[in-house]
């Protein structure tokens, strides 16, 4: 890797670099709130709700790492209400917009075995939001935190009313009966499709060929197509992983690195592809999609202050040297 590719990329990792503590989203909640159309269901108005609130907030990954997890983001409705969150603030914004609904009673509830970590280590919370309409008793759960990258990515929902814990306690509701709502609120995409049906069309151009190396290549340029700058890294990774999955036609690990300020903290991914012997690294940039990097790099930032949990990682950089210079 040159000097100038170099630059480039630190210049890159310095330009996703998130102040996670600057951005008041008051604003743009209060406009939630001002905005929930009068002529809607009930189930339409928590729907429009929560797909807006999906648009303005981050999720706060410091909450994966120990020495953070006492950090509390503040919640107060009339000053300040931050942009990166955990789940517990979120569901605490939700309540309170939710509850100023006629007929609509939200509250915190505990999930287990979830994909997310709460606040301070705690169990990953979510809704549980109950109202009756057309002279049926809905009680619904609502998981805003697990539901950013996909919202933001103008996906299919998949934690808005359709899951349940396993005891038949909440209504499903159907993803057709979502799309009617989201046409009617105008929350959907372009031509009125999800971003699924983009990448379910994308599939039928997945390439293979007996060049691993070109069938990998080719396997990021489609990805890179598809790749979207998100507000926050955390949904931007989040949306590569999916992309990933579906995309790309050999085998990956995922590895993340951060770099701990007084007051701010960058997260960056990096992917290990691996198919018929070829290897290539590549990192994931929230501005410009994934980067192709050599793994010397990754050693370099390891060296002046960045860590990682992944002993893996190490053990793939440093082999048997315990450091490199």
């Amino acid at each position: 890797m040159s000097a100038i590719e170099k630059e480039n990329l630190v210049s890159i990792i310095n330009l996703d670099l998130i102040d996670m503590s600057s951005e008041n989203v008051l604003g743009a909640i209060n406009d939630v709130i001002a905005n929930i159309p009068a002529n809607a269901t009930i189930l339409e108005k928590i729907r429009w709700v929560y797909i807006r609130l999906g648009q303005i907030f981050s999720y706060d990954y410091r909450k994966g790492l120990i020495e953070y997890q006492s950090v509390v983001n503040p919640i107060d409705m009339e000053k300040y209400v931050g942009k990166y969150q955990s789940c517990l603030e979120m569901t605490e914004v939700l309540n309170y917009i939710l509850n100023r609904i006629v007929g609509v009673k939200s509250r915190t509830i505990t999930r287990k075995n979830s994909e997310l970590r709460g606040h301070a280590a705690q169990d990953h919370v979510a809704n549980e939001v109950t109202f009756e309409q057309d002279g049926y008793e809905f009680k619904i759960m609502l998981d805003l935190a697990l539901d950013l990258s996909l919202i933001q990515s103008k996906s299919k929902t998949m934690h808005f009313g359709f899951e349940d814990d396993g005891s038949g306690t909440y209504t499903v509701i159907p993803q057709v009966e979502n799309r009617t709502m989201d046409v009617k609120l105008g929350l959907i995409g372009e031509n009125q499709e999800y971003t699924d049906e983009i990448i379910k069309r994308a599939e039928s151009e997945r390439f293979n060929s007996s060049n691993p190396e070109e069938t990998i290549n080719r396997g990021i340029q489609l990805i890179n197509s598809l790749s979207m700058n998100f507000s926050g890294y955390h949904e931007g990774k989040q949306f590569m992983g999916l992309l990933f999955h579906r995309l790309l036609p050999c085998y990956y690990k995922e590895f993340n690195l951060y770099y701990r300020g007084e007051s701010k903290i960058n997260l960056k991914t990096f992917y290990k592809l691996e198919l018929n012997g070829c290897e290539k690294w590549v990192m994931y940039s929230k501005e410009q999609g994934l980067l192709e990097v050599d793994p010397m790099f990754i050693a370099e930032m390891l060296n002046s202050g960045w860590t990682t949990n992944s002993r893996t990682l190490m053990e793939n950089i440093y082999g048997d040297k315990p450091n490199i210079k």
